[in-house]
C-alpha cells in the first residue's frame, strides 16, 4: 500500500481552499480510503506493507503482485512511470483513479461503505492470499 504524503497535502489543501481555512476533510478522505482498503486486504487474507512512492523500484517490487493506492492524487512522474512498468510486467493496481486490464478503478473515494466494491475489485484482479485464514 502506497503512502503518498504529497497526496495527503493536496487533499488537505483542496478541502481548505473553498472555505478559506484549514479543515480536516482532506485528511479524513485519505485516512478513510487507507482504512477501507486495508480492511479489504485483510478480508481477502492478504498481508500488506506500506511503501513510499519513491520506493517503487524494480528491486523493491520484485515478488509484489498488487499495489494499492489509497487516495493517491499527487504522484511524481517517476512514481507513475514505475507503476506503469509494474503493470506492464504483470503487476496489478487497486486505486481510485486508474483502470485497465490489470487495474481496477473504484470510481470514487474508498470508504468503509464500499467494502463490497473493494472485495469485488480484489476478486476481479485475481490476487490470492498465500495463506488462507479460514
Amino acid at each position: 500500500m502506497i503512502h503518498s504524503q504529497a497526496s495527503l497535502h493536496s487533499l488537505y489543501a483542496e478541502a481548505a481552499l473553498p472555505v478559506g481555512r484549514p479543515v480536516n476533510t482532506g485528511y479524513q478522505r485519505y485516512a478513510s480510503a487507507d482504512d477501507a482498503l486495508a480492511a479489504g486486504l485483510k478480508r481477502a487474507g492478504l498481508c500488506y506493507r506500506y511503501a513510499l512512492p519513491e520506493q517503487l523500484t524494480p528491486e523493491r517490487l520484485r515478488g509484489v503482485s498488487l499495489i494499492v493506492l489509497p487516495c493517491c492524487v499527487a504522484l511524481s512522474d517517476e512514481a507513475v512511470a514505475a507503476l506503469r512498468q509494474f503493470v506492464a510486467g504483470g503487476g496489478r493496481l487497486l486505486a481510485e483513479v486508474f483502470a485497465g486490464p490489470r487495474a481496477v478503478c473504484l470510481g470514487g473515494a474508498a470508504t468503509a461503505t464500499q467494502a463490497e466494491a473493494i472485495d469485488t475489485a480484489l476478486a476481479k484482479l485475481g490476487v490470492k492470499a498465500g495463506l488462507s485464514w479460514w
